[in-house]
């Protein structure tokens, strides 16, 4: 392991450093991180955030961020209504990008609050 590697995963460890996992290529992926969060499944806790906060090198992916984007805060409020607002809006463009790319749309579901 060169040294570069070595403080990569000093930093990828670190519990005061997050380093940016940009582990979403495909419209299918950026789909299934979507369950993810709704199901509150995340793969690690900053997942949902490395995929909303930074754009994304797919122009699909891209497009698709770029839609909900403006959802996050919503996620956020202590409102009930605004945050089922934001879920229902959020399966409503999941369900659309699911479309093409041949996967099934989602039933209703809850939001666990992040």
């Amino acid at each position: 392991m060169d040294w570069r590697q070595g403080i990569y995963q000093i930093f990828r460890r670190s519990r005061r450093v997050h380093m940016r996992e940009a582990k979403v290529h495909t419209l299918r992926q950026a789909i299934e991180l979507i369950d993810r969060f709704i199901d509150n499944k995340l793969e690690y806790p900053l997942e949902w955030d490395d995929f909303i906060s930074w754009p994304n090198a797919n122009g699909s992916v891209e497009q698709m961020r770029n839609e909900i984007a403006d959802l996050e805060p919503l996620f956020l409020s202590k409102d009930k209504e605004r945050r089922e607002s934001a879920l229902r809006r959020l399966i409503s463009c999941r369900d659309g990008y699911a479309s093409l790319v041949g996967l099934a749309v989602r039933p209703e579901a809850t939001l666990h609050k992040p």
